[in-house]
């Protein structure tokens, strides 16, 4: 019973939330489904449930589980849910006594009030005006009053643009520890592919490939497990690190290394320490907002295929924009025809022109009505591939139209 067996474990150590990013890890390597948190659902600890197809279990995330979440105010609400699901974000507020809004904001961006039809920015805008209400409520029911208008309040607030991917995921993981509903490296994964770099988990589970690994080196001489040894090149977003001085008093680090599906641990010594630890750091803040999704790192190193685990011994680390100027040969732009207006074609090539000076193509294929075009940019418009490019294109073009690539065609 793997499933029945990890979510005892889950909830063994539910409130901490190292241990538990650490055993959903666990569940993702055993092809474990972990369930976001939903108030109409969720227990207290971690459940488990039939999942999306109704046959195969899942586990379901414990309420209790989510940070700032205390287990009385989970007691309350699932003792209030016995009467009736919850409806709506008001509803929850009107009902539950006790709540207070740091909770209240953790519970929305887990996930744990998706159920409710709304997405996650409408919700947190309107949490002030759900307490507020729900706490009128409560007062005028203590005093035996009436609320005739608590059918209509709802009607009064608008809906909000969904936010950005990645800031959807921080807040998330925020509130989690983890990532639950998606991870920021997806957006990357077909571009690294082009690269011919592959997955943390491949790797772990079948060394080399491609063009991600040179030739198979042996290391100390070895043969069997303490010895096989490749070179190989992976790409990740720093999940953890640890600072270590060596009995020289050199400076290392070990750092964990994570992709969408999987982590794999990284030894860092001096040499390739010192030279990538600015890389090694979250990125800064811009204009107050939180750095969203942490820095995609490219790191080359010699696999350590141990006993237990598979670990990189790092020779070389760059972060993805330093990665594209080696490897990225054209910026893929697709576009309905009759989309590019005067005022469109003047925004796009502002932008060109402000990341002008690289050896990168830009090709774009124009849809019309009967045929697609594509067309290949002069030389005069080649840019330096970089993450404010690509995100200014996607802005223009829609997130599905824009991609980086390793080849012209």
């Amino acid at each position: 019973y793997p499933v029945e067996f990890m979510a005892a474990t889950l909830t063994c150590d539910m409130l901490n939330s190292d241990k538990v990013a650490l055993f959903v890890h666990e569940c993702r390597e055993l092809g474990i489904v972990v369930l976001p948190p939903d108030v109409n659902v969720s227990g207290g600890g971690f459940t488990t449930e039939k999942g999306a197809d109704g046959q195969t279990l899942a586990i379901r995330y414990g309420l209790a589980a989510i940070k700032n979440v205390g287990e009385a105010a989970v007691e309350a609400l699932l003792k209030v849910r016995r009467s009736g699901r919850f409806v709506s974000l008001f509803d929850l507020c009107r009902r539950i006594q006790g709540l207070n809004r740091r909770m209240m904001e953790q519970l929305i961006k887990s996930g744990g009030c998706d159920g409710f039809g709304q997405n996650r920015a409408s919700l947190l805008h309107q949490l002030p005006i759900a307490m507020s209400r729900g706490s009128k409520k409560q007062e005028s029911q203590a005093l035996g009053f009436r609320d005739l208008f608590a059918d209509t309040e709802e009607e009064e607030t608008p809906a909000l643009p969904e936010f950005a991917e990645p800031l959807k995921l921080l807040y998330e993981k925020e509130a989690l520890g983890f990532y639950v509903t998606g991870h920021p490296m997806d957006q990357y994964r077909e571009e690294l592919q082009g690269y011919g770099l592959k997955t943390i988990a491949e790797v772990k589970l079948f060394g080399s490939y491609s063009q991600a690994v040179e030739e198979p080196v042996p290391f100390f001489g070895g043969e069997g497990r303490g010895g096989d040894e490749t070179h190989v090149r992976i790409a990740g977003m720093v999940a953890a690190r640890k600072l270590h001085r060596t009995k020289k008093g050199d400076r290392m680090a070990f750092v964990t290394l994570e992709d969408a599906d999987a982590q794999m641990e990284v030894t860092l010594f001096s040499e390739v320490y010192l030279a990538s630890m600015a890389l090694l750091e979250d990125p800064p803040a811009v204009e107050g907002a939180p750095a969203v999704g942490g820095r995609v790192l490219i790191i080359s190193g010699k696999v350590d295929r141990g006993e237990e685990d598979t670990k990189l011994l790092a020779e070389e680390i760059v972060d993805l924009d330093m990665w594209r100027q080696r490897q990225c040969r054209a910026l893929h732009v697709t576009s309905d025809l009759l989309f590019l207006t005067e005022g469109v074609l003047e925004q796009w090539f502002q932008l060109l022109s402000s990341h002008s000076g690289g050896s990168c193509w830009v090709i774009m294929a124009l849809v019309g009505d009967e045929a697609v075009a594509t067309l290949r940019l002069g030389q005069a418009f080649q840019v330096v591939p970089c993450q404010t490019l690509l995100e200014g294109a996607r802005r223009l073009f829609g997130s599905k139209a824009v991609c980086f690539n390793s080849v012209l065609t």
